[in-house]
C-alpha cells in the first residue's frame, strides 16, 4: 500500500473514531439502523436505556426483541403499536415527528417514558439508506412540580425544535443540512460541515485551528463564555437562539438555534465542545408573516372608521418586521385626505415625514409608481430621487410599496421602509400585497357602510322634520298656555321663560322691557343668579337686546364672543350662543327675550322661527298685564295714601304718626323706610327708620344714632333736605355710594352692609319750606323704583309734610297761650303783697314750674353789692335745701 494510501485510512479511521466518541458521549441514546431494519450502529446511552449489558449485544440482537421486553403506550397511556414508532415510520419514508412514548418492564414494571425522534438519510436516488434514530428518557422531567414541568414541557419543545432540524445526522457522512462543530479544549476549531462552513461564509477547511473571534467575530463575546462555561461544568446548552448578522451582512438579521454539549472521553475526560446549529430564519420569517395577517385581520375586525385603522396597520406592519416607518397615500384628490406616517418612537425621521406629508404621488417616488401600475415594488437600496435622498440622509436603505385595491382600481398606497438593507423577499411581498387587499376590502366595506348610513341618515331626517313640525306645534302650544295663564306680570314672564328653556334646551332665559328712561331693563330671568347683581340696563342700538329692539327682527348668535355685550351677565354666566326676538305690542317695542346656551351654536334658524310664532302673542299677554298690574298698583297706592292720611290726620304726635306711616310703607312700598325731620338747631334728626326685621331696624337706629345724616352730603337725605329736590336712584350701585360719601368712610361703609339696590328720597316741604325728607329704598326684594314710584312717594311726603306743619303750628301756638298764661299768673303774684322775699320766693318757684330747671333771684341795693335772696328749682325738696342754705 503506497504512503497517500495508508495515510488516507489513518485519517478516515481517526475521523471515525472521532466521531464515535462524540455519539458515544451524547446524552441520547442513538441506534443507526440499514433500509432492511438491521441495526448498523448502537451507543451505549441506547443500551442502556434499553436494558442491554453493552452496545454491542444490542445491535447484534434480533430486530424485535427490544420491542418485545417492553409493554409500549402512548404519552396518554393507550396502546402504541410498533409501526408508529418514529425508527418504523423514518424507515417507510416518512417524515417524523418527535414523540413521547411511556413504556414499562413487565406488566409489574413502573411506567417510564422516554422522547423519541428519527430520520431516514436517504441516498441520490431519493431511497432511504438508513435511519438514525434517537431517545432519551424523561421520567423524572414529567414527574416534576407544575412549574417546572411547565418551563420542562417550554424547554422540550424548544429542543424537540432543534433537535428536529439537529437530528439530519447524515452529517456523520457529510451531507447534513444542518451545521455541526468540535471545538478542543482551548475553544479552537477542530472540524465543521459544509453547512456551518456556509453559516459561517468561510471554507470549512478554513476553520481548523482558529478561535471564535477569528471566525464569527460578530458573535464571540456571546459564544466563547458559553462554550467555557459547557466544558467546565459539562453540562449542554440545549436549543439557544442566536439572532445576529453574518460576517458580510452583520446588519441582516438572521436567527439560528444552536445546542452546546460537552464531550467527554470513555475515562470522562473533557475532550472539547460539540455544537448542532441550524438557521431558522425562514421558520421566523414565516412566523412573522402569519403573526402580521392575524395581527391586520384583528385591526380590521376592532376599527369603526379608516382614519382608526390604517395608523394601526402601519405601525402593525413596521413593528412585526422590525421596520422603522411606514405611509400610507391615497389616491383620492380630495385635500382631507392626508398622507398618514407611522414611526418607530425613538427614531430621527423628522426631514423624512416632513417631505412625505408635502410630497405628492408621482412616478418619481415609490408610492406614485405602485399607485400607476398597480403592481408592488421592492427596493433593497434606495435610488437617489426626492424623497429618497431624504430617507438615506436619515439611514433608511431599503423599501417596500404595495397597492390597496379597491372595486379594480388604486385607492391608496402603503410603504414601509427600514434602516437595514434588506433582500426582496418574496413571500413577505405576497403576504404585504394579501394585506392591501384585505385593507382594500375594510375600505370598499366602510364606504358601504358609509353610503347606508347616508341613506338612513336622510331617512331620519325626513322623519325628524316630520316629527319637528309636530313638536313645534306643541311647543307653541305650551309656551302660548304660559301667556295666557298668569295674571300678575312677574308670575306670567316667569312662566314664560321656564317653558322657553324647556322647549329650547336652553340653559338660561330673559325678559328685557322697555322702560320710561328709554332703556332695557331685566324684568325677569330663568338660568341666571348672582351674575344678575351686576346687570346694567342695556340702550337701544347697543349690545344684544338694544341690536335687537333697534332692528325689530330676531338675532341668531352661534358664538357671543363675536358681539360686544353692554351688560356683563351672559358672559360671567357662560353663555356662548343666543337667539334673541323683539317683543312688539301695537306696534310698537316693549321689550326682547333672548335664550342662551353654554354650548356654541346651540340654537338654529327653527328656534328663532318657534319664538317669532309666539312673540306676538307674548307681547300682547305682557302689555296686558301690565296694564292690569298697573292698574291694580294704582288702586293699592291710593288705598294706601287714604291710609296714610288718616293717620297723618289722627294725631298731632309727629314722631309717633310718621314712624306708624313708615310702618305702613315696609314692605308694601320699601323694605326699608326712613323719615328724618330738621331739628330746631339746624341738624337732622331720624325720628322714624323700619325694616320687616326689628333687629335689623334696631341695629339700624344705632348706626345712624352714631354717624347721622348732614346737610353738608352731597347725595341722600342731607342734599335733599339742603336743595329741596328729590332724588330717584333707579340702580343703586357701590361706585355711587363711594362718589357721594367717601369723605365719610364710616358712614358710607354702614350704608354698604345694607345691601340696598334701589332708593327715592323725597323732602318734606310745607308752606315752601323743607320740613325734612322720607326715604324708600329696596334690597333683598330687588325692587327697581322707576318715575311712578318716585311721584307715588312725593305725593305721600307732601302729605306727612302737611301733618308736620300742622303739628308745628299747633305747638307753637301751644307755646304762645302758655306764654300769657305765665305773664298773667307773674303779674298776679307780684302785686298781691309787699313783702318782698315772700313774693320773690314764690316767683322763682313759678319761675322753675314753667321755664327754667333752676332759678336765683338777687337784689341790690344803692350801696350794698347783690344779695342772694332766694334759689328755687322743679324739685321742691331741693329748693327747701337751697333756701336753708341761704338762711343759713
Amino acid at each position: 500500500m503506497s504512503r497517500t494510501a495508508e495515510s488516507s485510512t489513518f485519517a478516515l479511521a481517526g475521523a471515525r473514531e472521532l466521531f464515535e466518541v462524540v455519539l458515544a458521549n451524547l446524552h441520547e441514546g442513538v441506534v443507526v439502523a440499514g433500509a432492511d431494519g438491521q441495526r448498523l450502529y448502537v451507543n451505549d446511552e441506547a443500551a442502556r436505556l434499553t436494558g442491554y449489558a453493552s452496545a454491542e449485544e444490542m445491535r447484534l440482537a434480533p430486530q424485535d426483541e427490544a420491542r418485545s421486553r417492553f409493554e409500549i403506550f402512548d404519552i396518554d397511556g393507550k396502546p402504541l403499536p410498533p409501526g408508529r414508532l418514529p425508527g418504523s415510520r423514518a424507515l417507510a419514508g416518512e417524515d417524523t415527528e418527535p414523540m413521547l412514548v411511556r413504556f414499562r418492564l413487565g406488566p409489574d414494571g413502573p411506567d417510564r417514558v422516554s422522547e423519541v425522534r428519527a430520520l431516514a438519510v436517504r441516498d441520490a436516488s431519493g431511497s432511504v439508506r438508513y435511519t438514525i434514530t434517537f431517545f432519551r428518557e424523561v421520567t423524572d422531567e414529567l414527574a416534576r412540580t407544575d412549574e417546572q414541568r411547565a418551563n420542562a414541557d417550554e424547554y422540550a419543545a424548544l429542543y424537540r425544535e432543534a433537535e428536529r432540524t439537529t437530528a439530519l445526522l447524515d452529517a456523520l457522512y457529510g451531507a447534513a443540512p444542518v451545521g455541526l462543530g468540535f471545538w478542543d479544549r482551548e475553544l479552537r476549531y477542530v472540524r465543521v460541515n459544509e453547512k456551518l462552513a456556509e453559516i459561517n461564509e468561510r471554507p470549512a477547511a478554513d476553520h481548523v485551528g482558529r478561535t471564535f473571534a477569528e471566525v464569527v467575530p460578530q458573535l464571540a463575546h456571546l459564544l466563547e463564555p458559553m462554550a467555557r462555561r459547557v466544558l467546565e461544568s459539562r453540562e449542554p446548552v440545549i436549543a439557544l437562539e442566536v439572532v445576529s448578522g453574518t460576517p458580510s451582512t452583520p446588519e441582516a438579521t438572521r436567527h439560528w438555534l444552536a445546542s452546546y454539549y460537552p464531550v467527554l472521553s470513555p475515562e470522562g475526560e473533557a475532550l472539547g465542545v460539540g455544537c448542532v446549529v441550524e438557521e431558522i430564519s425562514e421558520r421566523r420569517r414565516a412566523e412573522q408573516r402569519t403573526e402580521l395577517q392575524l395581527a391586520v385581520t384583528r385591526i380590521l375586525a376592532e376599527s369603526d372608521a379608516t382614519e382608526d385603522a390604517v395608523p394601526r396597520v402601519l405601525e402593525a406592519i413596521c413593528r412585526t418586521l422590525d421596520w422603522d416607518v411606514g405611509c400610507y397615500w391615497s389616491t383620492d384628490p380630495d385635500p382631507d385626505q392626508p398622507t398618514v406616517t407611522w414611526a418607530r418612537p425613538g427614531r430621527q425621521l423628522d426631514g423624512f415625514l416632513a417631505m412625505t406629508k408635502r410630497a405628492m404621488l408621482s412616478p418619481d417616488t415609490l408610492a406614485g409608481r405602485v399607485a400607476l401600475s398597480g403592481s408592488p415594488e421592492w427596493l433593497s437600496d434606495l435610488p437617489v430621487g426626492t424623497t429618497a435622498s431624504v430617507a438615506a440622509a436619515e439611514g433608511l436603505r431599503s423599501g417596500v410599496g404595495f397597492p390597496v385595491p379597491v372595486d379594480g382600481e388604486v385607492a391608496g398606497v402603503l410603504e414601509a421602509f427600514s434602516s437595514s438593507r434588506l433582500s426582496e423577499d418574496g413571500e413577505l411581498l405576497q403576504t404585504l400585497t394579501a394585506i392591501g387587499v384585505q385593507l382594500g376590502q375594510f375600505l370598499l366595506r366602510k364606504r358601504a357602510e358609509d353610503e347606508r348610513r347616508l341613506l338612513l341618515q336622510r331617512e331620519r331626517a325626513a322623519r325628524t322634520e316630520a316629527e319637528a313640525a309636530a313638536s313645534t306645534l306643541r311647543k307653541l302650544a305650551r309656551v302660548s298656555e304660559a301667556a295666557l295663564e298668569h295674571s300678575t306680570l312677574e308670575d306670567l314672564l316667569r312662566s314664560i321663560l321656564t317653558r322657553i328653556v324647556e322647549v329650547l334646551e336652553a340653559d338660561s332665559a330673559a325678559i328685557l322691557l322697555l322702560e320710561e328712561d328709554g332703556l332695557l331693563h331685566v324684568r325677569s330671568t330663568v338660568g341666571l343668579g348672582a351674575e344678575l347683581e351686576r346687570a346694567v340696563a342695556v340702550p337701544v342700538g347697543k349690545g344684544l337686546a338694544g341690536t335687537v329692539t333697534a332692528t325689530r327682527a330676531p338675532l341668531l348668535v352661534p358664538d357671543l364672543s363675536e358681539l360686544e355685550l353692554v351688560s356683563p351677565v351672559l358672559h360671567e354666566r357662560g353663555i356662548n350662543s343666543v337667539v334673541a326676538i323683539p317683543l312688539i305690542a301695537e306696534d310698537r317695542v316693549i321689550g326682547v327675550l333672548h335664550a342662551g346656551s353654554i354650548a356654541f351654536a346651540q340654537f338654529v334658524e327653527e328656534d328663532a322661527r318657534l319664538l317669532e310664532l309666539v312673540a306676538g302673542r307674548i307681547a300682547m299677554a305682557i302689555n296686558q298685564v301690565a296694564l292690569y298690574e298697573a292698574e291694580r298698583v294704582a288702586q293699592e297706592r291710593l288705598h294706601f295714601l287714604g291710609e296714610a292720611s288718616t293717620l297723618l290726620a289722627s294725631s298731632l304726635d309727629v314722631d309717633a304718626t310718621l314712624a306708624r306711616v313708615a310702618r305702613l310703607a315696609v314692605p308694601h312700598f320699601a323694605d326699608w323706610c326712613t323719615v328724618d325731620l330738621v331739628a330746631p338747631d339746624g341738624g337732622i334728626q331720624r325720628v322714624a327708620i323700619e325694616h320687616l326685621d326689628d333687629e335689623s331696624a334696631e341695629l339700624a337706629r344705632r348706626m345712624f344714632a352714631a354717624f347721622p345724616s348732614s346737610v353738608e352730603d352731597d347725595w341722600g337725605v342731607g342734599a335733599v333736605i339742603r336743595t329741596g329736590e328729590a332724588i330717584l336712584s333707579t340702580e343703586l350701585d357701590e361706585s355711587t355710594l363711594r362718589a357721594a360719601f367717601g369723605k365719610r368712610p364710616e358712614y358710607l361703609e354702614m350704608l354698604l352692609s345694607l345691601n340696598l339696590t334701589s332708593a327715592v328720597i323725597v323732602p318734606l316741604s310745607a308752606r315752601e319750606r323743607t320740613l325734612g325728607a322720607m326715604t324708600f329704598a329696596s334690597a333683598a326684594s330687588g325692587r327697581h323704583y322707576r318715575e311712578a314710584d318716585l311721584q307715588f312717594a312725593q305725593e305721600l311726603a307732601a302729605r306727612a309734610a302737611v301733618a308736620v306743619d300742622n303739628a308745628h303750628l299747633y305747638r307753637s301756638a301751644e307755646r304762645r297761650r302758655d306764654r300769657l298764661a305765665f305773664l298773667a299768673e307773674a303779674s298776679a303774684l307780684l302785686g298781691s303783697t309787699l313783702d318782698i322775699e315772700h313774693t320773690l320766693h314764690r316767683f322763682g318757684n313759678l319761675i322753675a314750674e314753667n321755664l327754667a330747671d333752676w332759678v336765683a333771684l338777687h337784689l341790690v341795693g344803692e350801696d350794698s353789692p347783690a344779695r342772694l335772696i332766694t334759689g328755687s328749682h322743679r324739685d321742691p325738696e331741693r329748693s327747701a335745701a337751697v333756701r336753708l342754705e341761704i338762711a343759713a
